[in-house]
């Protein structure tokens, strides 16, 4: 419907038109989640602001000069209006107005203004959702109808995309009367609420804390925040475990992305589209705060409407725990009743997690290296004296270690060799070894030195943890490799067979290589009845009856005799065992079979 066929319609249609505003106004706005507010002019508490963002102006029909447009926000009393000017000759329906538009993906649904109206020859209106005469009208003043000067029109929740305020001559002829104006209106303030759908993204996830392997320290995730057609980004918020650790405006976002208050729900912003539309952000997290372990990283971003999602949502692995910067080792004889003796390890607390507690001692009996270990009552102190019990096992030193946020680390010895009565010679595999007096074999070669007739000379005192002991750790994550020949394969009594072999991982340590050579029996039995009646092979335990380091090349070479006769089956591994700074794991050799025949 044409501008100039709006102020035609008769004064029935006009009043019927303002009992429809009064049922407007008469009707509550309620807030609903994706909304946002807008000021213009003047906050709600009347407090001036100089802004009038969405707002533009623009002619109605062919106005003659002095008719136009006025801004004087941001002072006392100050508004911001249009007026069809009465000191030159003007067109019938022509002026100047206002129009709000809401931004593109978004609707008008509710608000308020404070408008002041004077129309001694014309016509001054607000309007929404179209530039319609009639329903549309908000709030309406003309020189033909008694008005009020000041009204506050309420705006619907009708999703409208524009806001109208206009001032027009609509009394014929529109000539000079020397009135000043024909019509004139001034917004003194307006709140308009804004709703928009719009859902923020996140992307382009880098940073620490998106690493599968565990991390410590401070730590960060980066990405880009989103809000596609929406009113922008306005705060990211991260939880790691339900508990907040960022919550804020991000850095880099536009001064006009500050809330304003003074509204019951939702944000207001002086600006329709306050906040930017895509940013990057960085989270902080200081790890060394948590438990070492698993934990989740949940990041949600919110925009100007307050349209919220989860963009985020992973676990990391924290691992704080002080590192070592040196084994513990063990030194004096592994026999019953001799004292062996514990050097602590040398722990470093990470960066900004100091200072470290004492070091708490603790020694273990193991089935073997590294296996089978568990804590000797009352063992606690740096020396312990092995007692019968420990015959048969090896034994290791572990030290434990605290920081200030409850971090634990340890660090364990390597293992003695399996500890032996006094006067004996060690430990043999099976029944193939004699005791007695194997004692005075001293440390020889497979127990063939000196008059005993006992054993593979495993008396030789607990090995060291060797060189390389710094603050640099070596070598890798690949267990230690190490070969085994063993020749020959069938034996008799007195046999004495030739054990050599080579450490291939590298770097080794200068002192080199510690080296377990180890044996168990390997046997069979009868199971089940009659027909089910089978044979099951039955393996011993593995014992160590040798403890060396090999060449600083990495091959070695050792022998063993067999001491008595009978039909035996026995198999044989070499070790090498974790030791000192190497990041190398403990790794075994291929097992090597012999029997007696």
């Amino acid at each position: 419907m044409s501008l100039t066929y709006r102020y035609l319609r008769c004064r029935i249609a006009l009043m019927v038109g303002l009992l429809s505003l009064a049922a407007l106004i008469g009707s509550a706005t309620n807030a609903r989640a994706g909304n946002w507010s807008v000021f213009s002019c003047a906050y709600p508490n009347g407090t001036p602001v100089n802004a009038i963002s969405g707002w533009s102006a623009h002619a109605v029909g062919s106005p003659g000069p002095y008719s136009g447009t006025g801004d004087s926000c941001g002072s006392i009393g100050g508004s911001f209006g249009a007026e069809s000017s009465n000191e030159w000759p003007q067109n019938l329906y022509s002026g100047w107005q206002w129009v709000f538009d809401a931004p593109a993906g978004s609707a008008i649904v509710g608000g308020s203004m404070q408008v002041g109206f004077y129309t001694p020859k014309g016509q001054a209106y607000i309007e929404d959702p179209e530039n319609i005469y009639g329903p549309d009208v908000l709030a309406n003043c003309q020189y033909n109808l008694t008005c009020t000067s000041t009204q506050y029109p309420t705006l619907p929740d009708n999703s409208a995309a524009h806001i109208y305020a206009g001032a027009v001559c609509a009394q014929a002829p529109c000539e000079p009367a020397g009135l000043g104006v024909d019509a004139s209106v001034a917004i003194y303030r307006s709140t308009i609420v804004l709703q928009n759908s719009s859902v923020p993204t996140g992307s382009s996830f880098e940073g620490g804390l998106t690493a599968s392997s565990p991390v410590s320290g401070a730590q960060d995730l980066k990405f880009t925040a989103a809000d596609p057609n929406g009113p922008g980004v306005y705060v990211v918020n991260a939880t790691v475990d339900g508990t907040s650790v960022y919550n804020q405006v991000p850095s880099g976002d536009s001064a006009s992305c500050v809330n304003q208050g003074q509204v019951a729900e939702g944000f207001s912003f002086l600006s329709v589209t306050p906040c930017a539309p895509s940013l990057s952000v960085t989270i902080p997290a200081e790890t060394g705060s948590l438990a070492d372990g698993s934990h989740t990283l949940r990041v949600t971003v919110t925009d100007a409407a307050s349209n919220t999602a989860e963009v985020y949502d992973k676990a990391f692995i924290t691992d704080n725990a002080p590192t070592v910067t040196s084994q513990p080792s063990v030194s004096g004889s592994a026999r019953v009743g001799s004292t062996l003796t514990g050097t602590n390890a040398v722990f470093a607390a990470r960066s900004g997690l100091g200072p470290l507690g004492s070091a708490a001692s603790q020694w273990l009996r193991c089935s073997g290296p590294g296996t089978g270990c568990a804590p000797i009552g009352g063992a606690t102190s740096s020396t312990y004296t092995p007692v019968s019990s420990d015959s048969g096992y090896t034994i290791e030193y572990e030290n434990t270690v605290e920081d200030a946020h409850k971090h634990k680390a340890n660090a364990t010895s390597p293992p003695t060799v399996t500890v032996s009565e006094p006067g004996s010679g060690g430990t043999c595999p099976g029944s193939s070894c004699q005791g007695g007096s194997g004692g005075n074999g001293g440390s020889g070669s497979g127990g063939s030195g000196g008059s005993g007739a006992g054993g593979p000379g495993i008396t030789v005192d607990v090995a060291s943890t060797g060189s390389n002991q710094g603050s640099v750790p070596l070598g890798n994550s690949a267990r230690w490799s190490v070969s085994l020949k063993v020749a020959p394969l069938k034996v008799r009594r007195g046999t004495m067979i030739k054990l050599t072999g080579s450490v291939l991982t590298s770097p080794r340590p200068s002192s080199g290589k510690l080296i377990y050579l180890q044996a168990r029996s390997l046997g069979a039995v009868w199971r089940g009845k009659a027909r089910k009646r089978h044979r099951v092979t039955v393996y011993g335990k593995w014992v160590t009856f040798q403890a060396f380091r090999a060449k600083g090349n990495g091959s070695f070479s050792s022998t063993y005799r067999f001491r008595l006769g009978g039909k035996h089956t026995y198999q044989f591994q070499a070790v090498a065992p974790a030791e000192g700074q190497y990041r190398n794991p403990t790794g075994t050799s291929v097992v090597r079979t012999v029997r007696e025949i």
